[in-house]
């Protein structure tokens, strides 16, 4: 989980160019790269709410046959450019020229939409720097990885070269590139005019820049971080390690904050999920990102919980599943092979086992008996059932919705509510039962064979 940011940049300085052009063919799939998702969110959207914390003025470098797509997460007066032909990173940012003369700002931040795990303070490290271009770097001991490497001298960076380009000895410096760079928008847009394609790809490499700017006597410099900041995704396997370092910063930002988790590697959880202290969530669940669980809550193994609020002292599970726009007040139990969507389920109501519950509000201190259906659906509508404080429902009912069961009501086991009921009243609904004396006998008889 990615931490706050340490101090407040100026916003109105920096202009944010995400590259998301990228059509991603080693994925095999029929949607864009960056619209894959890591956390339960897409790679693009991660990217630019990381851009928002530091810059008001974005841009993303985009393709025709994606830009529909990643227009509907931008906010606000941020753009997407398309990027016509794909002739290498410097030319995607060039595309982008006309936005970057108006935006005003002084600073150009290139970061990138497949590249999800960078973090706020690395990228203020890099803002903070006095350099007319500041790399972004990392350690990477496996020297048959093929990303550009940085040479250096001291604190300065005096160029990129690309592993495609680059000398025996030169693969095997370990100082390898991310691609994110920071430069001065006045020799960023002069450097990429003044850049040559690669005689080996024919792409304008932004890294380029790096050498420019020492030849122009600019100073040019480096900051390094973690290589898993800065992992690219390319193909479902990289997006499978990513996602999991994911995670992982995602439970240790929770536990940090007092949530336990028993076997925390055998949980998923979405970027956005609210969990407040003292919960307690056992292994296997999968909670979604637009779930918030207060103090104190129990979430017992394989449970299932998106779009909903638990309240504080609530237990789910084990075997449970909470759906979208579902509210469950203090106190309350959900339990074994209980599935609850959209409804309110009130303070110290419970349906311990084997229930569904759809389209209903549920009052306080309710007793649901196992095997209770709420049908809410004709195969048209969907129809809403209330429930008032102190009913208890017996186990293996059906209620058809809708109905009211008033205060107090106590429904027989076994019934069937088609009708709104009275306070306090006993309902019992059940076909009469009929016993045939022997009928059992003479029925085996006439059947055996």
């Amino acid at each position: 989980m990615r931490e706050k940011s340490s101090k407040k940049l100026v916003k109105t300085n920096i202009h944010c160019v995400i590259l998301a052009a990228g059509m991603g063919t080693r994925m095999k799939s029929s949607k864009s790269k960056v619209l894959h998702k890591v956390s339960g969110k897409p790679m693009v959207e991660i990217v630019l709410e990381l851009a928002r914390k530091i810059s008001n003025k974005i841009t993303v470098i985009v393709s025709k046959e994606n830009i529909q797509d990643i227009s509907l997460f931008l906010q606000n007066d941020e753009k997407a450019i398309i990027q016509e032909e794909r002739l290498g990173t410097a030319h995607a940012v060039l595309t982008a020229k006309e936005e970057i003369e108006k935006s005003g700002a002084e600073k150009i931040l290139v970061l990138y939409a497949d590249t999800p795990l960078v973090q706020i303070q690395t990228l203020e490290e890099i803002l903070n720097q006095n350099n007319t271009v500041t790399f972004l770097g990392f350690k990477e001991q496996d020297i048959t990885n093929r990303y550009g490497r940085l040479i250096t001298s001291g604190n300065s960076l005096l160029e990129i070269i690309e592993y495609k380009d680059a000398s025996s000895s030169q693969k095997q410096i370990t100082l390898c590139n991310s691609g994110v760079v920071c430069a001065e928008k006045s020799f960023l847009l002069e450097a990429l005019q003044k850049l040559k394609p690669s005689k080996v790809t024919g792409e304008y490499y932004l890294t380029d820049i790096a050498l420019l700017a020492n030849e122009d006597k600019k100073t040019c410099g480096f900051v390094l971080c973690e290589k898993s900041e800065v992992l690219g995704v390319n193909s479902r396997q990289d997006l499978s390690v990513v996602d999991a370092i994911m995670q992982e910063r995602i439970k240790n930002h929770h536990m940090q904050n007092g949530v336990t988790f028993l076997l925390p590697q055998t949980t998923y959880i979405y970027l956005g999920a609210q969990i407040a202290q003292d919960v307690i969530i056992e292994p296997n669940c999968f909670i979604g990102s637009e779930v918030k669980i207060m103090e104190n809550a129990e979430i017992r193994a394989s449970s299932y919980l998106e779009g909903c609020t638990i309240h504080s002292n609530v237990t789910i599970g084990p075997f449970a599943r909470i759906r979208s726009n579902t509210e469950l007040h203090s106190g309350s139990r959900i339990g074994n092979f209980v599935e609850v969507k959209n409804s309110i389920i009130g303070e110290s109501s419970k349906a311990n086992h084997l229930a569904y519950i759809g389209d209903c509000n549920i009052e306080q201190n309710c007793n649901i008996g196992a095997g209770t259906v709420f049908c809410n659906y004709n195969g048209f509508q969907k129809f809403r059932s209330t429930v008032g404080k102190d009913c208890f429902i017996g186990s293996n009912s059906t209620v058809i919705s809708p109905v009211e069961i008033s205060k107090g009501t106590i429904v027989g086991a076994g019934s069937v509510i088609t009708k709104s009921t009275q306070e306090n009243s006993l309902v019992v609904a059940r076909a009469t039962q009929t016993e045939i004396l022997n009928g059992g006998e003479k029925f085996r008889k006439k059947h055996k064979k």
